[in-house]
């Protein structure tokens, strides 16, 4: 479900290549699903642990 969602909200978001997007605790599964999917598409994440 973290990887589905993690997509849908990328697809959502529709960042262009360059952007960045910040995910707060993103050192969990959400975190390390869409870190790399925001990297195959161009954009980097920064992820913030809480």
């Amino acid at each position: 479900m973290n990887a589905l969602t993690a997509r849908v909200a990328l697809n959502t978001l529709a960042l262009p290549a360059g952007a960045t997007l910040g995910v707060t605790g993103g050192a969990g599964a959400f975190g390390g699903y869409v870190n790399p999917a925001c990297g195959r598409r161009g954009s980097s994440c920064g992820r913030r642990r809480r």
